[in-house]
């Protein structure tokens, strides 16, 4: 009998669902969990004509066996057949060499979760039909194995990243909607001053725009609310909390205002949380590389303005010409927080953006930076 793991038992499924489609020519995937608790399982994905066959697999046979690999490293490795831990005969680590290098076609990718570890099984064909494409019947060599290793291993660490990161804003959106429903959005009398909250909640969410380029407003009965907090840290973590949310929910819309309601603030104590923090940073899906993109649009402006006036381009200065004014650390601290979109941008639209990409040290210093890594790598 299968057990269900507690991480959702669709990740693994959805995951072996699109391996056919990065491969088109693969034959097999298997995808093992071992899990802190002791509970092991797999799924398997079998071609079948022209599609692919999910189903589940029973593990007890090597149970023992699997719950030792609990331990291995995350990473990947290429096997052959007689070292899979679910296959007759007698498993054993096989010197690889030149006569036997043919002889590994199966990847086995090691992702390790905060509840155990994931073994996915890539069974690849000898040649390179594996991408779809029936003429190209070259030889995996190590080179190629090295290098398709590495890729497929990163995109699935970054599918687990992606879906915890998910599964956060799902529980904050249960949260949220108890309270809406038990009607605790709001709280007993304020022990904070009113006047004191408004002006530091107005210079957190001025600082947000300069982010996002969002307007974010709290309500009266959110305010109400969040002067309900015991100390600091607390109002500081729920109205981070609740703008994260706010801006999540608005994702995809064309509204020019972003509403935070009371029922959106949870006030959690810091001490009771088991990580001590929690993260500032915006989350916005699907909106997030628009308004970087905007963010660069008006950089360029004010670059262009300070130009045709024969000005540097410091961060003070561009800062200072946009037409809401912003600081100099306010940028680069923008740029930092939106690295990958912004590298992405420029790399998508090569002929975009000429002042700040020449001339603006912020922007050149990530773009520099981003080129060491590659080639350190």
């Amino acid at each position: 009998m299968i057990q269900i793991p507690k991480i959702p038992c669709s990740t693994r499924e959805q995951l072996l669902r699109s391996c056919p489609d990065i491969f088109p020519g693969i034959d097999r995937i298997v995808a093992l969990y071992a899990l802190k608790n002791g509970e092991t399982g797999g799924e398997e994905l079998l071609r079948n004509g022209q599609k692919h066959v999910y189903r589940d697999l029973v593990t007890e046979a090597f149970d023992r066996r699997l719950i030792g690999m609990a331990d291995d490293q995350p990473g990947y490795v290429w096997l052959t057949r007689e070292q899979l831990p679910f296959e007759s005969g007698t498993p054993g680590q096989r010197q690889l060499d030149i006569f036997s290098e043919e002889q590994h076609v199966i990847m086995l990718l090691r992702i390790k979760h905060r509840d155990g570890m994931d073994f996915y099984y890539l069974f690849f064909r000898e040649d390179q039909s594996n991408f779809g494409v029936s003429r190209l019947q070259g030889s995996l060599d190590t080179a190629r194995k090295a290098l398709l290793g590495s890729l497929v291993y990163r995109f699935t660490r970054l599918y687990y990243q992606s879906l915890e990161e998910h599964k956060k804003y799902l529980q904050q959106f249960t949260n949220v909607t108890k309270r809406l429903i038990t009607g605790q959005s709001k709280g007993p009398v304020n022990s904070i001053p009113h006047l004191w909250l408004k002006q530091w909640t107005e210079d957190y969410l001025n600082e947000l725009y300069e982010q996002t380029g969002i307007n974010v407003r709290l309500t009266e009965a959110a305010l109400e609310h969040l002067s309900t907090a015991p100390d600091y840290h607390c109002a500081k973590n729920g109205l981070e909390q609740a703008a994260q949310f706010a801006l999540m929910m608005s994702a995809g819309d064309a509204e020019s205002e972003v509403v935070i309601e009371a029922a959106y603030i949870l006030l959690k104590p810091v001490s009771d949380d088991k990580t001590g923090t929690i993260s500032t940073q915006v989350y916005v899906p699907g909106r997030r590389k628009e308004k970087t993109r905007q963010f660069l649009n008006r950089l360029e402006e004010s670059a262009l303005i300070l130009s045709e006036n024969a000005e540097d381009l410091t961060s003070s200065a561009v800062g200072q010409t946009m037409e809401r004014p912003i600081s100099a650390p306010a940028i680069t601290d923008y740029l930092k927080k939106n690295k990958r979109q912004v590298l992405l941008l420029l790399e998508e639209n090569p002929r975009q953006w000429p002042l700040i990409r020449q001339f603006f040290k912020p922007l050149i210093n990530i773009v520099d930076k981003a080129q060491a890594v590659r080639q350190i790598s």
